[in-house]
């Protein structure tokens, strides 16, 4: 599709209750914006976004109906005080590199843009399962599990790739490879990042996705993985390290060593992968196609026989 930002948005004129106490809490419970769209349940807040399920009458889904079919992305414009917010124009960068990518079936729908004078609305494809770290629970180390949801992450990022659209950013600082251009740590990208819906597992979230294959600027959470790390974790239900970089005890341990607790539970073939993934030098890690050939060459992906691990348990 060829749709921009501007012919996305629903231009529709704030009540007076918004102008006069603007606040993106007053999307409530019952509330009908956009005309149709009627508020079903505040599922989560943070900083100055709040993400709602919702029922919208234009959005048609298979199956039988649903009380809630979309969900609701809700920035803020305003303060508590009523004085604008930062941000604006990373809201439609985040818009313009999701709408890129917005037709492949591992990639959650962006279905429209709805601007408030106080807030700006993004109305999602719903995924009533939550995010793959709540799904996760009880399903770490599971064969099937591991080989199903790593497959749907890689074809994800594949095709994000194919598009021009990256979620890599360097953060090594490692002595001889300060000035390197190559990706690829990604750039928040986590299994929170990641909606299911029975079986299907999409990627969402672009406001840090960027156009750029390289950058030597991070972004997002302090919890950014790797796909490799997507993988251990997986296994593992844990993340070997909080950040790669030489203030972080865990990963400096692996880097001297060359293991992390969590991959006693990794079969060698997964072991394999992870050591040419979480090569310090990105100019020797795989990109996301020759990791994709790797991984699906795999027979196992958990180990039968765990080995003590060296440290971190």
């Amino acid at each position: 599709m060829s749709e921009t930002w501007d012919n996305m948005i629903m231009n529709e004129p704030p009540s007076a209750k918004w102008l006069v106490k603007p606040s993106i809490h007053l999307l409530t419970p019952n509330k009908i914006i956009g005309g149709t769209i009627l508020i079903v349940k505040k599922l989560q807040a943070e900083n100055n976004n709040s993400v709602y399920s919702a029922f919208d009458p234009s959005v048609e889904l298979p199956g039988p109906p649903r009380a809630s079919n979309c969900a609701i992305k809700a920035r803020a414009k305003l303060d508590k005080n009523g004085l604008p917010l930062s941000g604006q124009n990373h809201l439609r960068r985040e818009v313009d590199i999701h709408y890129k990518v917005n037709e492949h079936p591992k990639i959650a729908t962006l279905f429209k843009v709805i601007e408030y004078s106080t807030c700006s609305l993004m109305v999602l494809e719903y995924f009533p399962d939550g995010d793959l770290q709540t799904v996760l629970a009880g399903k770490f180390g599971n064969e099937e599990f591991v080989k199903d949801a790593f497959s749907q992450v890689l074809e994800a990022v594949e095709f994000c790739h194919s598009q021009g659209v990256y979620r890599w950013f360097l953060l090594l600082t490692y002595p001889g490879l300060e000035n390197t251009n190559s990706s690829y740590l990604d750039r928040d990208l986590k299994v929170a990042n990641f909606l299911v819906n029975g079986s299907r597992i999409a990627l969402a979230d672009f406001g840090h996705a960027t156009m750029k294959a390289t950058s030597k600027k991070g972004g997002g959470t302090m919890y950014a993985m790797s796909p490799g790390i997507i993988l251990a974790f997986l296994i593992s239900g844990l993340a070997p390290w909080k950040r790669p970089c030489k203030e972080d005890k865990l990963y400096e341990g692996y880097r001297e060593r060359g293991r992390f607790g969590q991959e006693s539970k990794c079969s060698d073939e997964v072991k394999g992968i992870l050591a040419k993934v979480l090569h310090e030098d990105p100019k020797k890690r795989p990109n996301i196609f020759q990791l994709k050939i790797r991984f699906d060459s795999c027979d196992t992906f958990v180990s039968e026989t765990p080995a003590t691990p060296d440290f971190f348990s």
